[in-house]
């Protein structure tokens, strides 16, 4: 598996993936995605500035987020220990749904981490609907410390940091 910046050839297989992601959460009554949200547009301004990764194994799409250091203005409100500038920050982060829960998104954070680590960053800050079981649990595995919660649309979102 590698992870590589995305372009705009893989624009469109991001898109579906993500579509397919957004379905398969609903079926599960997890509601943190929508139609506009995130939206194509937003994915091609990721690709655009350079922010948007995919993760491949053989040639095949497994995964991709967003990796810039754009916060919520509510991560204020987080307990963070980092507090300097060598911080990275991920977005919209999806693992195909008919590969997930086979540790795909566990290797993506890893080569994700490995990616921080070469670029000096010390910290990788992160966030998860509370409605999401599954993100929270993978990001929790995968050694990110909760650092709070803020409140989001009918829910909330839990905050994460990885000191690397």
């Amino acid at each position: 598996m590698r992870m590589q910046q995305a372009n705009l050839c893989q624009l469109n297989l991001i898109v579906d993936m993500v579509k397919r992601a957004i379905l398969k959460m609903e079926s599960q009554d997890i509601f943190q995605w929508n139609d506009t949200y995130p939206s194509k547009d937003i994915f091609k301004q990721d690709i655009d500035r350079e922010n948007l990764f995919v993760v491949v194994d053989k040639d095949r799409l497994v995964a991709c987020f967003a990796l810039n250091q754009e916060t919520d203005e509510r991560y204020r409100q987080g307990d963070f220990q980092y507090h300097g500038t060598d911080y990275i920050v991920v977005h919209r982060f999806c693992v195909e749904p008919d590969i997930q829960n086979r540790g795909m998104g566990r290797l993506s954070l890893m080569l994700l981490e490995a990616y921080a680590r070469q670029r000096g960053c010390q910290a990788i800050w992160l966030d998860a609907s509370d409605k999401n079981p599954y993100s929270n649990r993978l990001y929790l595995s995968a050694g990110f410390n909760p650092v709070g919660r803020y409140q989001h649309n009918d829910g909330f979102t839990n905050m994460y940091e990885l000191l690397l």
